[in-house]
């Protein structure tokens, strides 16, 4: 949950992170978790986009990277050795920075369930390590560019009744009570909201959200079920699913 408390230090750290990438001109800093196969396939990513990279082995070892240093994406094993994947991006979140970076979660077998529990606790994307260099790193680009380049998360909040979407923070209020939302769920029903009365495609909402390929429309109807869960069944009912088109938000109650 994105509470109020949290809302001026989120939206504080987001625009020193914008002033830094204007005025230093070094680009977007990454830290790769994982052992050596999983460093230099991003290594490879960082090369091509000369971003700077930090690699290190284990969580422990990332959260004192993260302390010591301004990092803007995070890729992550879920295999860690000293860590569950999951549980760590959890512990990440909960806490500035890590609030406030982009997080990829890389796995080696990918499952909707370990889909649907890396989104869960924080996951901006989840993609398998075998992926090539050049979609890993449009993947990656994706995530920073929603993180950093949307001009649209330093509006007001967008608010068709009874629900509200705070785009910077990612707060999403239901009749004025805080929902206990993470950060993809949050941008989904923003995009849907945003084009409320519209029907979305599937492979849309995969790139809009995601930045994700066609193949992976799963990820939608995945993220799709756990919004309607945070909702609940009478809010839940704005997200119409359209046979054979994808999802549409109606307008009004």
């Amino acid at each position: 949950m994105y509470h109020r408390s949290n809302v001026s230090v989120t939206y504080i750290f987001l625009r020193f992170q914008k002033f830094l990438l204007s005025f230093s001109g070094m680009g977007y800093r990454i830290l790769a978790v994982g052992d050596d196969d999983c460093c230099e396939r991003v290594r490879a990513v960082c090369a091509a986009a000369d971003f700077d990279l930090q690699c290190v082995r284990s969580g422990a070892e990332a959260i004192i990277e993260l302390a010591d240093s301004l990092r803007h994406l995070v890729l992550v094993d879920l295999h860690l050795p000293d860590v569950h994947g999951a549980s760590w991006l959890k512990v990440l979140r909960a806490h500035e920075p890590g609030a406030a970076v982009g997080l990829v979660a890389l796995t080696s077998s990918r499952s909707d369930a370990e889909m649907a529990e890396s989104f869960e606790a924080g996951a901006d994307d989840y993609v398998e390590r075998g992926l090539s260099a050049d979609e890993l790193g449009a993947r990656a680009r994706a995530v920073l560019r929603r993180r950093f380049e949307r001009d649209e998360r330093l509006g007001p909040p967008l608010e068709l009744w009874p629900l509200s979407v705070a785009p910077l923070t990612g707060e999403v209020r239901l009749r004025e009570r805080p929902l206990e939302m993470n950060r993809r769920e949050a941008q989904l029903l923003e995009v849907l909201m945003r084009h409320a009365g519209r029907t979305l495609s599937r492979a849309w909402l995969l790139e809009a959200v995601w930045g994700g390929l066609p193949d992976e429309t799963r990820a939608v109807d995945v993220g799709i079920s756990r919004l309607r869960r945070r909702l609940g069944p009478r809010a839940a009912r704005r997200i119409e699913t359209v046979d054979g088109a994808g999802y549409r938000f109606t307008p009004s109650p």
